[in-house]
């Protein structure tokens, strides 16, 4: 089974025709799982033809930043699972023909987040990966937080490098 992935930070779905913006795109090009981040959406939703599962958690000034996924209600049968991590990352795990997919949705802190914040983010990230079934296929997706100007560089590196 071949699947269609995409990753979009939406930054709020709150605003009036910006779930039909999405759902559009979604079929323009086919998608079968789009991640989101920062929908700002609580709870399950369901929604068209798409299966909507999302993630809420408070974040600070109780914005509601919110990652999940928008899934093809065709696809509805093959989630295995769906399990939210913590504030910035989730996961969903769909069955394959002759394997599993597990996709990571995350949202990355930005640079000007402290080093604790950051060394968290890839703890959790690694932790993550490391139980992920040996035999799934892996993506990560999501919001990784890159900056693009003349500012001195700086990279993450959350220290594990998975071969497929």
């Amino acid at each position: 089974m071949r699947i269609k992935v995409e990753s979009w930070n939406v930054r709020t779905m709150l605003q009036a025709g910006k779930m039909a913006e999405i759902a559009d795109e979604l079929l323009k090009y086919d998608l079968d799982i789009t991640a989101l981040q920062e929908t700002r959406w609580k709870g399950y939703r369901r929604k068209g033809n798409q299966d909507i599962l999302y993630y809420t958690v408070e974040q600070r000034n109780n914005v509601n930043k919110v990652l999940g996924f928008i899934i093809k209600r065709s696809m509805e049968n093959s989630i295995i699972d769906f399990e939210p991590i913590n504030s910035r990352m989730c996961k969903v795990r769909i069955k394959g023909k002759f394997y599993n997919t597990m996709i990571v949705n995350i949202h990355a802190p930005t640079e000007s987040a402290n080093e604790e914040q950051t060394q968290q983010f890839c703890e959790d990230l690694n932790r993550c990966c490391d139980q992920i079934p040996k035999h799934d296929a892996l993506l990560i997706v999501g919001d990784f937080n890159a900056k693009i100007g003349k500012e001195p560089s700086q990279s993450i590196s959350c220290g594990t490098t998975y071969n497929s």
